[in-house]
Parts: structure tokens; C-alpha cells; sequence
């Protein structure tokens, strides 16, 4: 029986992610993906619809099986758990035969843009489904997205309509609020399938907190490579070096602007961060 997968979900950009990526990366049996832009929840979605559809006229399926085409059936549909087979097929022919391929049979992805509702959705698919969240102090990943927006196009090898924007920042903070609350709220998301962690806490005891998510996964701490924390990449410029030092000028409070401080202390913002222990002045 094929492992399902291990989905990497964060609370948006610059939260952690792509450095608890990176370590699950060094274990020889898992290949973790990375973002695609939320594609594949839209397009779960769009399943659902499918459901749906299945769930209203799956009675006209019925009536041609038993009496052939001369009856009302508009809306003939393949039975719900073809429907869902097929979108296991997509997934697993996208992430899963590709991790195989290179010898990796634990398998997944990460992405910073799904809430529990969407982990949700992807367990109905995939019952032993699992799940690591992370986050991190709003104000922390908000500063990284501030030198973000100041890197010119000739900075980057992206297009430029996908160039982080202000537009983008101010609709992180919402993101980073919604997503927050929905893993901490959702009554269905349970330890035994979600594995909760901070940035912080990660980074305070790196082999306290690994021990942890290690056994949790069930793989020997061992297996991994504890030597990826030392590696500070905060660009995934072409040009980065694994030891180059961080020359961007650090942010204080007291260097944003009135809009800026104003996102940060939403009420919905405070809130949540109070949930996750964070304080903001």
C-alpha cells in the first residue's frame, strides 16, 4: 500500500517553511514539493462541485444502468468514488510517481496559502493523510516581505506580474490571521494528524524540537541532516551562497510607517497572535 502523503502547510510567506522543507529534504526516503501557488485546493474545489453533482443526479446513472437511454438523464455522472479516484490519480501522478522515481517514497508538498478546511479536504481523499503547520511572529515574517518588495526585477527569475507588490504584503497579514485561526480553532484538527510548530520555538532548540517532529513522523533523527540549520538562505536568488551573511538592513518597530503598524495591530491580528503566545506592541 502506497504511503499517503505529508502535506507542509504554513501560515504564508516567510514563516519557516522552506527551512522545515529543506530538512525533511535530507531524509533519503522523502521527497516534500514545493508551492504551487494554491492550484491544487482550487482545483479540489472545483471537485467538490463534482460531489455535488454526483449527490443530485447520481440517480440518473441508475436509471440507465437499469433501462438503458430512453430516460431523462441530462445529467449521467460517473459514481462519486471514480470522481475522487481520479483526483487521487492527478495528485499521486503529479508528487507521488516522481517521488518514486527517485527513490523517495515518502512523499508531498508544502504551501503557504491552505487553511484547515483545505487539509481537511485533501484527508477526505486521504484518510492516513498528515500534516505539519508552521508559523511565525507576524512581525518577523512581515519585515522579510517588506526587503521583499524593495528587490528590483533584475533581483529575481520570476516574471514580473509575480514580483512581491505592497498589495501582496497587505493581503499576507490577512492570510497570515485567517490561517492562524483556522488550525488553532478548527475542532477537527487533532495532534494525531496536524503536528503544530512555531519558527521561534524551532529555532530556539533545533535538536529538542527535530527529536520531536522526528518521532512524530516515526523516522530516526538520525536519518536527517541537522547540518541544514546552519545554512542561512534567505533568497533563492541564483546567486545565493549557503554561507553568504545577511546584509539587509535590520527593521525595528519604530521603522515602520503608520499604514505598516496599522496592519500589524489589527484586532483579528492581536488576536490570533495571542493565541500563539506572540505579543505585539
Amino acid at each position: 500500500m502506497p504511503n499517503p502523503p505529508i502535506l507542509l502547510l504554513a501560515s504564508g510567506q516567510r514563516t519557516g517553511s522552506t527551512l522545515l522543507q529543506r530538512f525533511l529534504l535530507s531524509h533519503p526516503r522523502m521527497m516534500i514539493w514545493g508551492e504551487h501557488d494554491g492550484v491544487l485546493g482550487a482545483m479540489l474545489q472545483r471537485y467538490e462541485r463534482l460531489y455535488e453533482w454526483d449527490g443530485m443526479f447520481a440517480h440518473h446513472l441508475e436509471s440507465f444502468q437499469a433501462s438503458g437511454y430512453n430516460n431523462f438523464i441530462p445529467n449521467l455522472t460517473p459514481p462519486l468514488e471514480t470522481i475522487q479516484a481520479g483526483f487521487r490519480a492527478m495528485v499521486e501522478a503529479l508528487y507521488q510517481q516522481p517521488a518514486l522515481a527517485m527513490g523517495r517514497d515518502l512523499w508531498g508538498f508544502k504551501e503557504v496559502l491552505y487553511d484547515a478546511e483545505a487539509a481537511l479536504r485533501f484527508r477526505a481523499l486521504y484518510p492516513g493523510l498528515r500534516v505539519i503547520y508552521i508559523t511565525r511572529h507576524p512581525f518577523g515574517a512581515f519585515t522579510s516581505l517588506l526587503h521583499e518588495e524593495r528587490l528590483k526585477a533584475s533581483e529575481v527569475n520570476i516574471p514580473l506580474k509575480d514580483i512581491w507588490t505592497r498589495r501582496k504584503t497587505i493581503q499576507w497579514v490577512q492570510t497570515w490571521a485567517h490561517i492562524n485561526a483556522s488550525f488553532l480553532e478548527h475542532p477537527a484538527i487533532t495532534e494525531d494528524w496536524v503536528y503544530k510548530l512555531t519558527y521561534e520555538a524551532l529555532i530556539a532548540d533545533i535538536p529538542a524540537q527535530t527529536r520531536r517532529l522526528s518521532a512524530w513522523l516515526g523516522l530516526p533523527l538520525a536519518d536527517f541532516d541537522l547540518d541544514v540549520f546552519n545554512h542561512r538562505l534567505y533568497t533563492d536568488r541564483a546567486n545565493a551562497q549557503a554561507d553568504r551573511q545577511d546584509t539587509r538592513p535590520k527593521i525595528t518597530w519604530d521603522d515602520l510607517t503608520a499604514e505598516e503598524y496599522s496592519l500589524l495591530t489589527d484586532p483579528e491580528v492581536i488576536r490570533v497572535a495571542g493565541l500563539l503566545g506572540y505579543t505585539i506592541p
